[in-house]
């Protein structure tokens, strides 16, 4: 069982200072993150042109517990939650943080892809919903300046769907936010403060969220989320987020936001359960979209090419005319009729 924690903070509080000083403070006293995050170092790397960008494939056997998950629910029903407070790993310590949709253990995750890799847990135990939470994304965004939070969504790559979280790794290590430029948007839907493109040279379903006020990326993503499809059976969209801050140099607008959606149709990729030469162990959520792409095993890992990405990509995005029906359910359904739009 995990110890009680201490600290309290607003998300407009907390920085990424507070974050990397709970991780300093595990990686001395918790061994298990002592020794996945130790392993990080000798994790291998290869680059392959995926797109418009150069994708990190990463070898990292720790990962299969995600890459394998099993998320029905008579599993999620007859196992202990390892989100919930009282089921964590003696060591693992947490920070509270106080946002508008919630509150939230910041923990140190043990199944790490980053060199500063969090897990933003809800304090009560409800299912993974990003409705009525993407402004605590981007507030978190904020407030983690130095890192990305990301969402994957409970058929999109969350290992416990069950319970609502985020995710958050340090900058610089993902191609979709150090090579951001590289992609080319169309943009769709606009206010005076936030713009929705769709991006062009990259998977399908790739839409673009750029603006600077924090209330109102949220008001265009909530109104982008409502003409996105929904399963039968399903509660949301099959989606996975990448939201991240940056200071710029506008003295009107000194705060940027950028957030990635990625929409899907399916959770994992005909290799998965394919036979032979053509099995690969992968199943891919936000960062594997963000250009690392991560492989537990080292078979996969050698054999892999930018040409079977590529086909993941297409096999569990929506596909191109499915992206055209939604720009233009959202330019028909909340195109404002004022200047601004």
């Amino acid at each position: 069982m995990a110890e009680e924690k201490s600290e309290k903070y607003t998300w407009r509080q907390l920085t990424s200072d507070i974050a990397d000083a709970l991780l300093k403070k595990d990686l001395e006293t918790w061994s298990v993150a002592s020794e996945r995050f130790g392993a990080l170092a000798g994790v291998s790397i290869k680059r392959l042109r995926v797109g418009c960008f150069d994708f990190k494939v990463q070898y990292n056997p720790a990962r299969v517990v995600s890459t394998t998950a099993k998320i029905d629910a008579e599993t999620l029903r007859n196992r202990k939650c390892f989100l919930c407070r009282e089921y964590r790993q003696v060591g693992q310590d947490a920070v509270r943080v106080i946002c508008d949709g919630g509150e939230y253990d910041l923990i140190v995750n043990p199944f790490p892809i980053f060199n500063r890799h969090f897990t933003i847990v809800d304090d009560v135990h409800v299912r993974q919903h990003i409705e009525g939470r993407f402004i605590d994304m981007v507030s978190l965004a904020k407030s983690l300046c130095n890192h990305i939070v990301f969402y994957n969504g409970p058929k999109c790559g969350a290992s416990a769907p069950d319970h609502l979280h985020f995710q958050a790794g340090n900058k610089g290590e993902l191609p979709l936010q150090t090579d951001f430029d590289k992609l080319d948007r169309k943009v769709f839907y606009k206010t005076a403060r936030t713009r929705l493109s769709y991006v062009v040279n990259f998977a399908n379903g790739c839409f673009i969220l750029e603006s600077h006020c924090r209330r109102d990326i949220t008001r265009v993503f909530n109104l982008f989320m409502s003409v996105l499809p929904v399963k039968k059976g399903d509660w949301e969209p099959m989606m996975d987020i990448l939201v991240w801050f940056e200071r710029t140099d506008n003295k009107r607008d000194p705060n940027l936001w950028r957030a990635a959606v990625f929409v899907r149709r399916q959770l994992r990729p005909s290799c998965y359960t394919a036979k032979g030469e053509k099995h690969l162990l992968v199943s891919p959520a936000s960062v594997d979209f963000g250009g690392i792409f991560v492989t537990p095993r080292k078979e996969d890992f050698d054999k892999i090419t930018s040409g079977d990405i590529e086909k993941i990509f297409s096999e569990i995005c929506i596909t191109h005319r499915q992206s055209e029906d939604i720009i233009k359910t959202m330019k028909n359904t909340h195109t404002t009729k004022n200047k601004n739009t």
